[in-house]
């Protein structure tokens, strides 16, 4: 079986600076997959930042496409020129396509809202240029943005025969079934990564930490800074890490002025960078914590949730629908209405005061987390959706 997969340029290299959805295609397709006998996976790399690189890789795409016999065409993830660039090269060589989806393009972005509505997303996106600053290319991009998603949309239920999305979470797929789409359902979506190097209590830096790519008001940052507030009334001297990859918007300084307002600068450390962090570098920072705080007020399916539990680190989140289905099974995690602030602050308490109860708690689930969320299941039953997807196309 014969795969074509269009990714981002840095791929190979840093597969987080596009966050957990390239994150998961490089686990499942360069990690997993490309070591199957039977099957072939061959990548079509793009530039994702500049635009005229772009077009010159999608010419150099179409003209390997047409001469690569391949069975099907695959969207790593959700990004509105990933998807074009997939159905370009599909509607080229007459090949089914499958487009992977973590999340509703635009609408389930962070960055634009809250809202779920892609017109929603595309007026509160428009009103934070206006009062940030007004110009054309403030207003343009966002309105580009937003016509290529529509545009993708169409195509995609206009040529429903060839074309199928892959939904990670049952929620993402009956969002998607709404707006016309083909839907093959890959559940459980995501795998955990099986860590071996795991940190005793006692020897921990911090006592929680935040994570996220990226940090954002919408991923929880103002929530968390508020949580750790109330925290350290409690306890003085609690430590908290943030970290993970930032945007233009948000500076690191900007954080760090957040904290002092707050009067955190002896509580609150920062590690974050426009690149993100590497993947190494999350895995052992996650083993330095006693707990992950996450109050993500937009998210899917979370990786770094699952990377924490899997080295026996407990885990705060806000009860997000697809939160909810992917992890509330564990006994090792703690979910929390959102927005509700103050019952998050008495749940890291509780944990700080018996830690060791919690850990236990991660630990004791461990081997079963594993077996039931491994990268090698997701991928296998990737490689079954695919298969259907091939299938629906000879059939309609």
């Amino acid at each position: 079986m014969k795969i074509a997969v269009a990714v981002p340029e840095e791929f190979f290299t840093m597969p987080e600076l596009y966050g957990g959805g390239i994150v998961r295609a490089y686990k499942i397709y360069e990690e997993q997959l490309s070591r199957i006998p039977l099957v072939k996976i061959r990548f079509y790399l793009y530039h994702l930042m500049n635009k005229a690189l772009y077009l010159v890789d999608l010419v150099r795409n179409l003209v390997n496409i047409i001469r690569n016999e391949v069975d099907v065409i695959v969207s790593a993830y959700e990004a509105e020129l990933s998807i074009f660039m997939t159905l370009t090269l599909g509607i080229a060589s007459r090949k089914p396509i499958a487009i992977m989806f973590n999340t509703i393009p635009l609408a389930g972005e962070v960055g634009y809202g809250l809202s779920f509505n892609e017109k929603y997303a595309f007026k509160y996106i428009v009103k934070k240029c206006c009062e940030d600053k007004v110009n054309l290319v403030c207003i343009a991009k966002p309105t580009v943005k937003f016509l290529l998603a529509h545009v993708n949309l169409f195509l995609a239920r206009v040529l429903r025969r060839w074309v199928s999305a892959i939904a990670v979470t049952p929620y993402i797929g009956e969002e998607l079934k709404k707006r016309g789409l083909n839907v093959v359902n890959v559940y459980p979506g995501n795998g955990i990564d099986v860590i071996q190097h795991k940190i005793e209590t006692e020897n921990k830096v911090y006592d929680a930490c935040y994570c996220a790519s990226p940090v954002h008001v919408e991923k929880g940052l103002i929530d968390v800074l508020y949580i750790w507030y109330l925290v350290v009334r409690k306890i003085p001297n609690a430590k908290l890490v943030i970290a993970g990859r930032i945007r233009d918007k948000l500076s690191k300084s900007k954080i760090e002025e957040l904290i002092h307002k707050l009067g955190l600068s002896k509580n609150v450390f920062v590690q974050v960078s426009y690149e993100g962090l590497p993947h190494e570098k999350v895995i052992e920072l996650l083993t330095c914590c006693k707990v992950l705080v996450y109050p993500s007020r937009k998210d899917v399916w979370p990786l770094v949730v699952g990377e924490a539990l899997s080295v026996g680190t407990p885990v705060i989140a806000y009860a997000l629908p697809n939160i909810e289905y992917a992890y509330s099974w564990h006994p090792a995690i703690k979910l929390v209405k959102i927005g509700d602030i103050i019952k998050f602050a008495e749940e890291v308490v509780k944990i700080l005061q018996d830690v060791n109860t919690a850990a236990t708690n991660a630990l004791e689930e461990d081997e079963f987390t594993k077996k039931r969320l491994s990268w090698k299941k997701v991928a296998l039953l990737e490689l079954k959706a695919l298969i259907e997807v091939i299938k629906t196309s000879r059939t309609s």
